[in-house]
């Protein structure tokens, strides 16, 4: 079953939706990267999974050999931050796969396969977390420029970098220059994010 929106992720998409409806140029100009987007988000949790499953089989498909629990006596020999990442790691690991054995007992093998509901499942996330972000960066970025008459995307925020030339009531132009960020999180979670500044001058 899938996640429900919250109430934030409601009201940003129902906010859109008039802007679209409303054919602000804005929303319209940057709406038609939202795609590109998504598959980025798609191709970057298929790159994840790629790397979990080269990683298990090299581990001979043993969990406790790629991707243990910091159990205590581990924890005992490292740090603070080589714990979480350690824990992280574990967390993916087992989100990913499905083990062979229904029961495990402390220091033995953990065998696993990679799990296609599960595989599916992270990208279907990446895709949902991405439309997510992407559709508050437009309604964000419609705030910003304000009301206006026209609005020219120029490039691809998506894959490097966008000028978004918008004309006002009074014939006055602004640029706008786009990029888009990417952060990993320590399960692998992509949290996407496109800052846009006023560019001065001409571009």
């Amino acid at each position: 079953m899938d996640e429900p929106l919250t109430k934030g992720q409601e009201r940003t998409r129902t906010l859109l939706s008039h802007l679209i409806n409303e054919k602000h140029p804005v929303a319209l100009a940057v709406e038609a990267v939202r795609e590109d987007a998504i598959k980025d988000a798609a191709d970057k949790a298929q790159k994840k999974i790629e790397e979990v499953t080269d990683e298990l089989y090299k581990a001979g498909k043993d969990l406790q050999v790629c991707a243990p629990f910091p159990d205590y006596n581990m924890r005992k020999t490292m740090s603070r931050d080589a714990i979480e990442k350690a824990t992280a790691k574990y967390q993916l690991f087992s989100k990913l796969t499905r083990t062979h054995e229904s029961s495990h007992r402390p220091g033995d093998p953990r065998f696993a396969s990679m799990s296609d509901p599960a595989c599916d499942k992270f990208i279907k996330e990446a895709k949902k977390d991405a439309a997510i972000a992407y559709d508050a960066f437009v309604v964000k970025l419609c705030e910003k420029t304000g009301k206006v008459k026209t609005a020219k995307l120029d490039g691809n925020h998506v894959w490097s970098y966008s000028f978004l030339t918008v004309t006002k009531a009074d014939k006055t132009t602004e640029v706008w220059k786009t990029q888009q960020i990417v952060n990993i999180s320590k399960l692998g979670r992509y949290f996407y994010q496109w800052p846009t500044r006023k560019q001065k001058g001409a571009r």
